[in-house]
């Protein structure tokens, strides 16, 4: 390796797979409120749990919204993206599942040496833990099914300027747990919509689907575009890959360390892994310890 450093691009070529996990893993999901009408949320795909105190799932202004969204390709490329964080050197397949703003910018810096090491052997004890457990390596087939009741809701830009002022969306939805300092929502201060890897064009399908919380976890809103290789996770423009390496790796080594707390069920510990990890990406803490 070149002066003790690893490109992403090379980190791109190396296996794939993912994980993470929190606080108390029972199944204490969120539940649907009381008298919530599932079958009146048009242009949206039924969603596991639903907390009280929750906005209404949709689409920022510049856009208009498609009826009945698929999330099966979203669920996809949540899947690939848990599924390279527990890969080794997995770091830059998961970037991979980012927009072509975010790959371009996250690609200019390379990982050191320790980074990889220290990846790939929070991975491998990771994969041996679940192994363990379970009785079977983690499988993607297997995450993509665990998430397979989350909502979304899907969108055609109409206007890039007006979508670009709260684009990406807020990551942790207004009315649930308070949106962390360090997660910042992107405003036309800091994405430029006429730059050629935005992808913020009219035209263009956008969605947001919507991880309902989990094991104490909060419910989680992810910003997805429609691009060439199918869909895409956007995030805000102030988030480095410095940044995306140490929030990922603090949440793999909490799960890490909390091997005794993980799931009876590798069901749920899909679903769990799959919030852990996005909050990584995102920048969002882990939960405050449950006394």
């Amino acid at each position: 390796m070149k002066n003790g450093k690893l490109s992403l691009a090379l980190a791109a070529a190396m296996t794939l797979g993912g994980m993470s996990l929190a606080t108390s893993y029972g199944m204490d999901e969120q539940m649907p409120a009381k008298g919530h009408d599932m079958a009146k949320m048009d242009g949206m795909a039924k969603m596991d749990g639903q907390a009280e105190n929750l906005p209404a799932l949709k689409l920022p202004q510049g856009t208009k919204a498609v009826e009945n969204a698929k999330t099966e390709g979203m669920r996809d490329t949540i899947a690939e993206v848990a599924e390279a964080a527990m890969s080794k050197g997995g770091f830059g397949n998961m970037v991979e599942r980012f927009v072509d703003q975010d790959r371009n910018r996250l690609g200019k810096t390379e990982l050191t040496e320790a980074d990889v090491k220290n990846w790939d052997g929070r991975v491998e004890q990771l994969q041996k833990a679940f192994q363990a457990k379970y009785g079977h390596e983690f499988d993607i087939n297997d995450v993509n099914k665990a998430l397979a009741n989350s909502m979304a809701v899907e969108g055609e830009i109409t206007d890039a300027k007006a979508l670009a002022m709260n684009w990406p969306v807020a990551i942790i939805p207004a009315g649930g747990d308070a949106q962390p300092d360090n997660v910042k929502r992107t405003t036309a201060e800091n994405r430029d919509v006429l730059e050629d890897d935005a992808n913020i064009e009219n035209g263009r399908e956008i969605a947001v689907i919507r991880m309902a919380g989990v094991a104490g976890l909060p419910t989680l809103d992810v910003s997805m575009i429609d691009e060439a290789g199918g869909w895409k996770i956007d995030l805000p423009n102030n988030r480095t890959t410095r940044q995306v390496y140490d929030d990922v790796m603090k949440h793999m080594t909490y799960v890490g360390e909390n091997v005794d707390k993980w799931p009876a069920d590798a069901q749920s510990a899909y679903k769990v892994c799959a919030q852990h990890v996005l909050m990584g990406i995102y920048g969002v803490d882990l939960p405050a310890a449950k006394k």
